[in-house]
């Protein structure tokens, strides 16, 4: 059996050609003497609020600072209170028995004394068949909420609610209350 080579002498010269080729370029960039060198590699800092480098220099830092080393808030009061809401966002969050005062969907319900003294909560995970004046147990993070709500499974009436309230409870664990 002949091989290829052997059968396509054109294809011989022309790999041995390319081969050839390839070696004296990739040996010619490396031992070039007119060869300047590029750019030398820059340092890239990032802003550690905002953790993620601009292409040059510091980024400036957007939105409150973090605040996720403080004592978790225990009780809604404690949100709902606070003179800034905003600026508790980062703030870890471990209430008991709060009361649910409307349920927007499985996943997202308002929750305090009353739906204007309460906040809402976006659940990790769905509880089902939760009514109002229940009471749960939630532990997460408090965000800030923002104008654009695409990514939440609410229809826009729910949404506009929603856009009302300042911060909102990212929940990472959650259950009804005994």
């Amino acid at each position: 059996m002949t091989s290829v080579l052997q059968r396509f002498p054109r294809f011989q010269v022309a790999s041995i050609g390319l081969l050839l080729f390839a070696a004296a370029c990739t040996d010619r960039a490396e031992n070039d003497p007119d060869r300047r060198p590029g750019p030398q590699p820059e340092l890239m800092m990032t802003n550690a609020r905002e953790g993620s480098p601009n292409g040059r220099g510091i980024s400036p830092a957007t939105g409150p600072a973090m605040t996720i080393d403080g004592k978790p808030l225990t009780t809604i009061e404690d949100i709902v209170s606070a003179p800034n809401q905003v600026a508790l966002t980062s703030r870890t969050v471990q209430l008991n028995a709060v009361p649910v005062q409307r349920v927007l969907s499985s996943q997202y319900l308002i929750v305090g004394s009353s739906e204007d003294r309460g906040v809402v909560v976006r659940l990790k995970e769905p509880l089902r068949n939760l009514q109002p004046g229940q009471r749960i147990n939630v532990t997460g993070m408090i965000a800030q909420t923002g104008v654009d709500l695409a990514h939440w499974e609410l229809d826009e009436d729910k949404k506009q609610m929603v856009r009302s309230y300042a911060i909102f409870v990212s929940a990472v664990s959650s259950a009804i209350a005994q």
